[in-house]
Order: structure tokens, then sequence, then C-alpha cells
């Protein structure tokens, strides 16, 4: 029993250790190496200007690596919703920006188009598994937005 008590604690205080070696340096987070990592659950391509355009489930999202700032900028991009005006598509950005706060919305007043973006911070290393829950996340937000312009802000 003293055998494999010592060997469940060796394991617990190893698993942070293996944890951390899955972790992409911060030297070698790049485009291609976010294709690769998220390849495997979503179709991805790597744009002319280097961004990686990925095949979410409501929509193209876009990761720009901004290496000296050692984040990535994960973004996508709506044209104005028919029924609505400029200036409720920037009433209900301000309501859902108050309410999801981590996902920020933001209007051109002139035309109503408007764009939604997030940023992941790398220092220290990118955990894969956290990059694919991040994109999945980004995901499902989109799809809470266009409910939200269609919707009028309003709860389903």
């Amino acid at each position: 029993m003293k055998k494999f008590l010592l060997l469940i604690l060796c394991c617990a205080a190893l698993s942070p250790l293996a944890l951390r070696a899955e972790l992409i340096p911060a030297d070698k987070v790049a485009a291609p190496v976010l294709k690769e990592v998220l390849s495997e659950k979503y179709g991805c391509k790597i744009d002319k200007d280097g961004d990686l355009i990925i095949n979410g489930k409501n929509g193209k999202i876009y990761m720009r690596v901004l290496a000296k700032a050692q984040l990535i900028r994960v973004y996508c991009y709506y044209g104005l919703y028919k029924k609505r005006t400029a200036q409720e598509m920037i009433e209900l950005a301000n309501r859902f920006n108050w309410e999801k706060r981590l996902l920020r919305v933001s209007v051109n007043p002139e035309n109503g188009d408007c764009a939604c973006d997030y940023a992941i911070v790398y220092t220290g290393g990118l955990n894969p598994e956290n990059l694919v829950e991040a994109i999945d996340w980004f995901d499902g937000l989109m799809r809470a937005w266009e409910t939200s312009v269609i919707n009028g802000g309003k709860k389903n």
C-alpha cells in the first residue's frame, strides 16, 4: 500500500512537468504551428498576409500572431444585418460587450459593419489544448452575437 501511495504522489508531483512539456515555446508560435494544432478539428489555411483562416461552425475565424507582443489576435467580420440600422448595431454591440466581457464587438458607425475579436496571451508558451478550447469558445460566441443581432438583444 505504501508503494502504491508513493507512486501516486510521484505521478501527482510530476504531472505539472508533463503538462509544461506540451507547451509550444513562445518563440515557436507562428501561423504554420497553429494550423497544425487546429487542423485536426477545423479546416485551416494560411492567407497571403500570413493570417490563419479557420473554418468554424459559425463562420470564418481569422488568427494573427503578434510575436513582439506575444499575442494571438482572433477575429471575425460581419456586414450590417439588413434588419438593423448602424445605430441599432452599436447599441447591440454595447450590450453584448457588457454581458460577455472577454469578446469585443466593434461596429463601424457609418455602415454598421462589425468585427469581433479576442486576444490570447502566450507569454511563456502556448498550451495547444487551451488554443483549441479558445477557438471553440470564440466560435460559440460568434453564434451568440449573430443570435443577439437577429433577436435584437433579447434572450431566446
